[in-house]
């Protein structure tokens, strides 16, 4: 049997993809979620194999709600979106597939068939959903939202309070004024994500949010001293000095 689980927040959605799964014997729905935070929830705690994923949603949208799995091995997906042509490409390159609202039974079969393809010879790990979420973010300044796991819930960080960004192997942690929260995410995928215009690398190990800077000190041999409005100091390496001397010109 395959395991599913349903995450969209409008009911009739929900209730349309589980009626035209009755018509897979070999389908079987586990779950349903109508926010992306229970989606976390649901997707971590029954492991299904295939999720249909609303893209749009309160609190942590399909993307997100991703993000917060990435420690665990992901399910296939088939996003559920009223994105435009565009994005829907996108989507296409690497997800299983993706439905437009309403949905069309014969699109929907599609997806289907597409999926049991999938499952039934993708490997242990599938990276397209994670590549997916990095090609989503590039490119796309503005305001964005972290989602970390603390405590067996997540919490959502928005970027503007986070100060810096430190990284350690195959995590980061996003350092806040006051708090820091590890996210399983290589430093520099995670600043291909960012607005470049908001945050800028300063040292392998360390990206930091502009305006968060207090003041700049030249420490010698190109590198420089970096103090955040919070008191925390960072040390820039020589590589990222121009970046660096661009601030203080």
């Amino acid at each position: 049997m395959i395991r599913v689980v349903i995450v969209d927040d409008e009911g009739p959605s929900r209730e349309r993809v589980r009626g035209l799964l009755t018509r897979h014997p070999g389908i079987e729905i586990v779950g349903e979620a109508d926010d992306g935070s229970s989606a976390v929830e649901r997707i971590s705690e029954l492991g299904p194999d295939l999720v249909f994923l609303d893209v749009q949603m309160p609190g942590l949208s399909g993307f997100e709600v991703l993000e917060a799995l990435a420690d665990e091995v992901p399910p296939a997906v088939v996003f559920v979106t009223a994105y435009d042509e565009y994005a829907i490409q996108a989507f296409d390159r690497h997800a299983v597939d993706y439905l437009l609202k309403p949905i069309v039974p014969a699109r929907f079969e599609q997806a289907v068939e597409r999926a049991l393809e999938r499952l039934a010879g993708r490997p242990a790990s599938d990276p397209d959903v994670r590549k997916l979420i990095e090609e989503r973010m590039i490119g796309r300044p503005g305001p964005r939202r972290f989602a970390a796991r603390v405590g067996g819930k997540i919490r959502l960080i928005a970027d503007d309070l986070v100060e810096w960004i430190e990284g350690a192997g195959n995590y980061v942690r996003l350092h806040t004024a006051t708090e820091r929260f590890p996210i399983r995410a290589a430093i520099k995928d995670l600043e291909r994500t960012l607005d470049s215009a908001r945050f800028a690398r300063i040292h392998r190990s360390a990206i930091v949010r502009l305006t968060a800077i207090h003041t700049v000190e030249p420490a010698g041999d190109g590198e420089y001293l970096v103090v955040l409005r919070s008191g925390a100091r960072i040390r820039s390496s020589r590589r990222y000095g121009p970046v660096l001397r661009g601030l203080i010109r």
